[in-house]
């Protein structure tokens, strides 16, 4: 089950928000290693000589929020691995349990180019747990977990149970969580003992699940990801901007300043001071901070 301490997260409509607000400059820096780094794994695997030819290129993604990663990914692949799409109708089935991050994702794809129009999308509006004990078992090229698997109870048996039964042969996993090089590594122990919240989400590296890979025989590899997070509005007591940003890095609903009191506050000020630097663009002075994401690929090959 989805991890139930997770009250950050039942406010859909919020966190989208909020999520949007905190991950504002992410974009650019994702649509590259998506075409320099994850794109190029993928094709050098999947192109694999396979039994019998397949007229399907079957996408799992499991947990798109409003799909900002996907449409990435979708332009990428059409642009850049065209050789392994050829032939190939392109079926993509989104497992999301925030119905109104299904909408955004709807609205996306609906606003953007006509790429979009040769992807044929599946919308299913559950739990990947659930997902996985209801379905019968589907094969899929691909599967990936994007900045999903903190909020997944039983992370191991979720991953066992993709590879195992839903992913073809051949077939590779892509799992985005934080490098044990990110701010969320100090955030959180720095804080795990005050403010509780920032560790029933954010316990989790790149690490950790290639620690799963390796005890189940997997091949895999990581990447590092390097994007730099802007956090000027934070240093400007009562923004709504930077009060979104602590919201999501603290993964609280509420106030931070009324939620953490002043003491605690002026800690996490201290912290963001420590960890951010100072740099201009277009003449403005704004702070940023390191997030540096750890990719993990697994593989399955013929």
């Amino acid at each position: 089950m989805a991890n139930k301490d997770s009250k950050f997260v039942e406010n859909h409509e919020e966190y989208n928000a909020v999520f949007h607000i905190f991950a504002r400059n992410r974009s650019d820096q994702q649509k590259v290693w998506i075409e320099k780094d994850v794109v190029p794994k993928l094709q050098d695997v999947l192109s694999q000589a396979v039994p019998k030819p397949k007229f399907e290129f079957k996408i799992l993604a499991v947990g798109s929020n409003a799909g900002s990663f996907d449409c990435l990914l979708i332009k990428a692949l059409f642009s850049h691995a065209k050789e392994l799409l050829q032939g190939k109708k392109v079926v993509y089935t989104v497992v999301e349990p925030n119905t109104a991050a299904i909408e955004d994702f709807k609205h996306n794809i609906a606003s953007q180019d006509d790429i979009f129009q040769k992807v044929k999308f599946n919308w299913v509006n559950q739990h990947i747990e659930e997902f996985l004990e209801a379905k019968e078992p589907e094969q899929y090229d691909l599967v990936h977990f994007i900045y999903v698997l903190y909020y997944v109870e039983n992370r191991e048996e979720i991953l066992k149970s993709v590879y195992e039964t839903f992913l073809a042969r051949p077939g590779c996993i892509v799992a985005a969580v934080a490098s044990e090089k990110c701010i969320w590594v100090p955030l959180v122990e720095s804080f795990k003992e005050k403010i509780p919240s920032v560790v029933l989400i954010n316990n989790l590296t790149n690490i950790e699940i290639s620690e799963t890979c390796k005890r189940n025989g997997w091949a895999y590899e990581t990447l590092d990801a390097k994007q730099d997070l802007e956090v000027t509005e934070v240093f400007y007591e009562g923004d709504p901007v930077g009060q979104a940003i602590l919201k999501f890095f603290l993964h609280i609903n509420e106030d931070p300043k009324e939620k953490l009191g002043k003491e605690i506050m002026s800690e996490v000020m201290e912290f963001f001071g420590r960890m951010s630097w100072e740099e201009k663009k277009d003449g403005k002075k704004r702070r940023l901070v390191k997030e540096e994401e750890g990719i993990l690929l697994t593989y399955k090959r013929s």
